[in-house]
């Protein structure tokens, strides 16, 4: 699943089970998961923006960037990616709104939500890495995870080179998520 925190749920896209839906839970509690509605389309991320009142995706089927309904979990295509194809990870800045994707490599880049342009902004992590996760916190802390080394977890810097905080041991890891009234 690829879950995003706002508010005081977390939404999900559960595939996993064995039928494709938007789910949502409690932060912190995915066991009381609820089904919000049916998706077949498939997402590299889901994050809100900094208020939390919009939930913005990125679709590996349709290659675009568009909006979740928490109500329905309908996706709403805002534009399309550019080329080169295709986004592995994406998270938004929960205090500038800023957008950021990466695209099966170690690198992280600034995607413009208005135009679906990206432009390379920082090394995510160390080469020959496959980036499947980012996420923001508060402080401004970037964080990637390596879908390729058991879930290497990188912490992001746009002015050095990316510092590994540690390996989960989870193979091909599809999300990190903060919350955001807490930092957790």
């Amino acid at each position: 699943s690829v879950g995003a925190a706002g508010a005081d749920l977390a939404f999900a896209h559960d595939f996993v089970s064995g039928s494709r839906q938007i789910v949502s839970f409690p932060a912190g509690n995915p066991s009381v998961m609820a089904v919000v509605g049916p998706q077949m389309d498939l997402f590299t991320g889901m994050a809100f923006n900094p208020d939390a009142s919009v939930l913005w995706a990125t679709n590996i089927t349709s290659q675009t960037l568009g909006t979740l309904s928490q109500a329905t979990g309908g996706f709403t295509p805002v534009t399309p990616l550019q080329a080169p194809c295709c986004i592995s990870a994406f998270t938004i800045d929960p205090v500038r709104g800023t957008f950021y994707v990466s695209k099966g490599d170690n690198l992280v880049y600034e995607l413009n939500p208005t135009t679906g342009a990206t432009i390379l902004v920082a090394l995510g992590a160390f080469a020959n890495a496959q980036i499947t996760a980012l996420a923001m916190d508060c402080g401004g802390r970037l964080f990637a995870a390596d879908g390729v080394d058991q879930g290497s977890i990188y912490r992001v810097r746009f002015d050095a080179n990316p510092t590994l905080v540690g390996t989960t041991g989870i193979s091909r890891p599809t999300s990190l998520a903060f919350d955001n009234s807490n930092g957790i």
